[in-house]
């Protein structure tokens, strides 16, 4: 391109010498403006990352769910089967505030999750007409949706689910799945023309988000139709994710594992009894209870020390290593607990127990043994009168 000719120093005025260079070389800066706003529109597409669109989406349904479940909870307190028999209407109710506030009243139509991902709806058609170019948001404002795209998303979105919803469940209700296909009634038609709806929405779903996948426009068939794209609202704004979270989700759960997996490998009763009999002595009281008396029944019961001395008397008695009597059940639960369990009354480890034959009525009688149960192969001798 020749250079335009510059007026001479001397041929100018002193003060007019810059005016006339700036008039001259403004057709040139025109020509060259346009040049770089072309390319800049050609070579520029708009590309939106695919995994912040799709967790928008899956942000927005945990939130449906999320309101879904509390409402749920408000109305299961009312009688009768009010919760199920009127679900559809509360999810469309539900969605319908929550789609009605976020795309109505802004200039940047957004539903929840696509905020927190930093994305907001743009009216594509407008874009479209724009030399037929996708523009990049950096050049050019982003066209809001009109009225009428968002009314049409909510009616069809949040009209279109309920109304098959309802349907479904009155198909369901009145038994016309069962309806012969032979009868050609209006039952077994209008089952069919629902199941070839539903497969005809799926195979549109499928081939939706193959293209999707390949462009990463458009998340569903209705926002294709109707022309509603998700673009980024900053570009300013990096997708900065943070792990410090799920570091600590992650370092609490395989503790919770390695506790779940350790505890069944603990005995705590053996434990507990160990701890006890290095830190505790030998409980006075229970050393000086009768001998015919359980000293953990006597340690268990509440009450005055009068009614427990009454009612602890020991049933089927066995006879410990150390000498004293306690029941069959009580000794025999607390070794299976624990082998290494100490004697109550003297705190010494019970190495065997043996069965006694009579059972003492008063503390003065001496019982007879029977050795048949004993584990010691060496019973205790009884001492000679």
């Amino acid at each position: 391109m020749a250079s335009p000719s510059l007026p001479s120093p001397s041929a100018a005025k002193p003060g007019q010498f810059w005016r006339a260079a700036a008039e001259a070389a403004q057709e040139q800066t025109a020509q060259l403006r346009d040049a770089l706003g072309q390319s800049s529109a050609v070579r520029t597409p708009l590309q939106v990352q695919r995994v912040c669109q799709l967790d928008a989406s899956l942000l927005d349904d945990e939130l449906n769910g999320t309101l879904l479940d509390h409402a749920h909870q408000a109305v299961s307190l009312f009688k009768g089967n009010l919760k199920d028999r009127y679900k559809p209407e509360l999810v469309a109710v539900l969605e319908a505030l929550l789609y009605g506030m976020a795309l109505f009243g802004t200039d940047r139509p957004a539903t929840y999750g696509s905020r927190l991902q930093n994305l907001h709806y743009r009216n594509e058609y407008a874009h479209s007409r724009f030399k037929g170019k996708w523009t990049s948001p950096g050049r050019h404002d982003h066209a809001p949706l009109v009225k009428s795209q968002a009314a049409l998303f909510c009616l069809l979105q949040v009209g279109g689910r309920y109304a098959w919803n309802r349907g479904s469940r009155f198909v369901s209700t009145r038994g016309w799945a069962d309806a012969p296909e032979a009868s050609r009634s209006y039952a077994s038609r209008c089952w069919v023309w629902m199941q070839r709806v539903e497969r005809v929405a799926r195979v549109l779903t499928l081939a939706n988000l193959i293209v999707f996948l390949y462009n990463g426009r458009y998340r569903t068939p209705l926002e294709r139709l109707l022309g509603m794209r998700l673009v980024y609202a900053s570009r300013q704004s990096s997708r900065a994710v943070s792990f410090e979270f799920l570091n600590r989700q992650l370092v609490w759960h395989a503790f919770t594992e390695f506790l779940l997996f350790l505890m069944p490998l603990v005995n705590l009763d053996r434990l507990r009894n160990s701890i006890r009999r290095r830190l505790t002595r030998a409980d006075s009281g229970l050393a000086q209870l009768p001998p015919h008396l359980c000293a953990i029944c006597h340690q268990e019961q509440d009450g005055s020390r009068g009614a427990q001395v009454l009612g602890t008397q020991a049933q089927l008695p066995y006879e410990t290593s150390c000498g004293h009597l306690y029941c069959y059940y009580c000794i025999r639960s607390r070794l299976m607990a624990d082998p290494t369990y100490p004697c109550p009354r003297c705190n010494e480890r019970i190495t065997w127990v043996r069965r006694v034959v009579d059972k003492p009525t008063t503390a003065d009688q001496t019982p007879a043994v029977d050795t048949t149960d004993a584990k010691s192969p060496t019973p205790r001798t009884p001492a000679a009168n």
